[in-house]
């Protein structure tokens, strides 16, 4: 006799477990460097007008309306400044130099000139302060605070004159001028403390091997060890650079070459940008630090600050080298190291720029500036026919700032299974309404749709408007984060894609939580 056997219970389909994860946003900033597929975690593939910082990312900051009232472009933004910390702040144009340290239309030329692509410096000496400008086309000008001087011409030492319309570039090394010929291999250099009188001429057609002209100057202070040392740094159009080691060009017992060094061809006539203890040389190889390039036995492009943005930096160099407005800038208040890449002579332009606290990169856009300048603490740009206060504000002279940024794929923890990514909340500190858009790209895909959403301001009372004890007051700045589904989400990795336009508020993007089902590594 057999006996019916138990029912065996059946063993109920697994479900899918539900897993969250909160994401940094990318503060490490724009990388076009590493391949998308081994790209590490904080990065981002594209970020246009973001502001990456140490703890957040945020929208950057806009500009705004200062000088107005210029008939052609501004070429150049120049500071004269002071041994006592006054400083005037002159925009230049094809008609001349015009005073624009007070806001407002400008008034009427300072110094005429016929070219505004001007090199400018600001100098010091025992007789006073000094901005002087050269263009290669005008007699240099210099101006003391209160009137603006020119010299047509500087008599050589031993024979010949040096007509200064040749002139090209201008630095100061040691208490001393040096000027840079129009097409020469050979440095201009006066008395110590002197802006006129004799030159001396220092030929260096034989030091350089690769021909070429001698392009800019720069002043390089380093701690050698027993000190700090001034080191003057030349370089050729064919990228070569020369370092010496001196106070006096005259004497050879106290003017000494250090070496020659290939390193790319400049980016403009302003290729050398100072920071900090540090040279920085701005050229198709990207914005290399003299403390690493001349010490090392190799060069290559990973000692470059702009390393990066490498890519991305070699073909604006290859499409844009020729166009005039290339220029490093730093301001230290605002922890900001600015490039200006002019795509378009005069027009247009966009700006690649690093957070000096971390060394993270982004792109800005909508700022077609020709020059940058700063005035005390402030940065100032110019744009067409006018000048603006940059950095400043929470949007572009009344326009929204649109901000753009797609971040690293991510694997969320698990290479090899698939992931179904149900919502996504991203997390903002702002005390303005705004609205923005969210797409999610799966397995290196380029998506372009996105799920909109918004955020409404902080409400509550206002100041000697609202009544006590009765309204509520606002809350300032506070966290706006709610869940949201997005599309094309499904695959082994995913990565965010954020865009909005703000105008007047200010955003910091401080996480992204992530809720999604893992798959089976065939998923």
């Amino acid at each position: 006799m057999r006996f019916a056997q138990p029912a065996r219970n059946k063993r109920p389909a697994a479900q899918p477990v539900l897993s969250a994860e909160s994401l940094l946003p990318p503060l490490r900033g724009w990388n076009t460097r590493d391949p998308v597929a081994n790209m590490a975690a904080g990065y981002a593939t594209a970020m246009d007008n973001f502001w990456p910082t140490p703890g957040d990312v945020q929208a950057r900051p806009g500009y705004t309306s200062h000088a107005t009232g210029f008939v052609s472009t501004v070429k150049t933004l120049a500071c004269w400044r002071s041994a006592t910390g006054s400083e005037k702040l002159f925009g230049i144009n094809d008609s001349g130099a015009y005073d624009v340290t007070s806001a407002g239309a400008i008034g009427a030329v300072s110094k005429t000139l016929t070219d505004g692509k001007c090199i400018p410096l600001s100098y010091t000496t025992t007789g006073g302060s000094f901005l002087f400008l050269v263009n290669g086309v005008d007699s240099v000008c210099y101006y003391d605070g209160t009137t603006w001087m020119s010299t047509a011409s500087y008599a050589i030492s031993g024979g010949g004159t040096l007509t200064s319309s040749n002139i090209v570039n201008i630095s100061a090394f040691k208490r001393q001028l040096f000027f840079i010929e129009k097409d020469s291999m050979s440095f201009f250099y006066l008395p110590v403390d002197s802006i006129t009188g004799t030159v001396s001429r220092y030929p260096m057609g034989a030091i350089f091997t690769k021909g070429g002209y001698l392009t800019a100057a720069s002043t390089w202070t380093i701690d050698g060890g027993e000190g700090m040392d001034d080191y003057c740094v030349f370089a050729t159009s064919r990228g070569q650079l020369a370092v010496f080691r001196g106070t006096d060009p005259s004497s050879a017992s106290t003017w000494s070459l250090q070496g020659v060094y290939d390193l790319g061809e400049p980016l403009g006539k302003r290729c050398f940008l100072r920071y900090s203890g540090d040279l920085f040389y701005l050229s198709k190889g990207g914005l290399q630090p003299l403390s690493l390039a001349l010490q090392s036995t190799k060069i290559t492009n990973r000692q470059a600050v702009s390393d990066t943005i490498a890519p991305t930096f070699a073909s604006s160099a290859s499409s844009y080298g020729a166009n005039y407005g290339w220029q490093g800038i730093v301001s230290p208040t605002d922890d900001l190291l600015l490039i200006n890449i002019p795509t378009t002579s005069y027009t247009a332009s966009v700006q690649y720029v690093m957070n000096t606290d971390h060394g993270a990169w982004a792109r800005v856009t909508g700022w077609n500036a020709t020059s940058f300048e700063l005035m005390g603490s402030q940065l100032y740009m110019a744009i067409g026919t006018a000048v603006y206060k940059a950095w400043e504000g929470a949007d572009d002279n009344g326009t929204d700032i649109e901000c753009t940024v797609k971040a690293a794929f991510t694997y969320l923890r698990s290479r090899g299974r698939s992931k179904h990514v149900r919502m996504i909340r991203p997390v903002f500190n702002t005390e303005g309404g705004i609205d923005f858009d969210i797409g999610m790209d799966a397995d290196f895909s380029e998506g372009t749709d996105y799920t909109s959403s918004s955020i409404s301001a902080v409400s509550g009372g206002v100041w000697d408007t609202a009544v006590w004890d009765t309204d509520v007051w606002a809350s300032g700045p506070g966290v706006r984060q709610e869940w949201m589904t997005v599309e094309a989400n499904v695959g082994h990795c995913v990565a965010l894609r954020l865009r909005l336009a703000i105008s007047g508020a200010i955003i910091r993007w401080s996480a992204t939580d992530i809720a999604y089902e893992t798959g089976g590594i065939l998923g």
